[in-house]
């Protein structure tokens, strides 16, 4: 059982019933976590239980996975968890508050003599351990993998189990692998390498680039150095 899409979902969508369940089985784990690698996202609950993270000088701790509830939250190598009203986690998953695409965890001023200050504001201070327990993963209000990332993966799955890949070709009609063009005493051979071939966001079909696109993870989020002097700000570098 895949964690987004089961063998009755693609069997309802037209996948022949001569592909036994064992077989789609197989495909559904190696696109579910085909798509989780391209976009870069879970779209599953996921509790890891504590994890820490290095300050930044700021009273702002940002991620790239969305944040859906933060249980503990111990700041500067504190042993002592933070009250719920001495910090916010930004956990929207509604517009116009949907903080999936900018999660963050905010510190409410200094109310806590336990919290490191600079210049009188509550910080993760760079340099010290912040361990948070929460749970992560971009779900959609009802605790659900998004309606648009499910269908792209039964799509992809129908598409794998028809051939598509095995035909050498994507939707643009181009060579999905590696070309080798070899010239020997005026003759030339172009041939296909097939070792090490992965699939790679340009091998969706673009249809699918075009879905799953908008939900692909920022490549890096962050905040200046508090102490270069520059205002609190979000700065966003996304890699498409």
């Amino acid at each position: 059982m895949g964690n987004y899409v089961t063998t009755a979902d693609l069997y309802a969508e037209g996948v022949p019933t001569t592909i036994s369940s064992t077989l789609l089985e197989r495909r559904i784990a190696k696109w579910e976590e085909i798509v989780e690698k391209l976009t870069g996202q879970l779209f599953r609950v996921v509790t890891p239980g504590e994890i820490i993270f290095d300050g930044n000088n700021t009273h702002l701790m940002h991620f790239n996975l969305p944040i859906i509830a933060v249980t503990s939250l111990k700041i500067n190598g504190s042993t002592s968890t933070l009250l719920a009203s001495e910090y916010r986690a930004h956990v929207g998953r509604v517009s116009p508050k949907d903080d999936r695409t900018n999660p963050k965890i905010e510190l409410l001023g200094n109310q806590s003599t336990s919290i490191y200050t600079v210049s009188g504001s509550s910080v993760f201070a760079k340099g010290a351990d912040q361990a948070i327990t929460a749970t992560w993963g971009y779900l959609d209000e009802n605790d659900a993998c998004p309606a648009p990332v499910k269908d792209a993966i039964i799509e992809l799955i129908a598409l794998d189990t028809d051939g598509y890949w095995d035909k050498g070709q994507n939707a643009a009609g181009a060579s999905v692998t590696p070309t080798v063009r070899e010239r020997t005493d005026g003759h030339e051979i172009e041939y296909q390498k097939t070792e090490n071939i992965r699939m790679t966001w340009m091998m969706l079909p673009v249809t699918i680039q075009h879905t799953l696109a908008m939900y692909r993870k920022p490549w890096s989020i962050a905040v200046p150095d508090a102490r270069i002097g520059l205002s609190y700000y979000d700065s966003f570098v996304y890699g498409w």
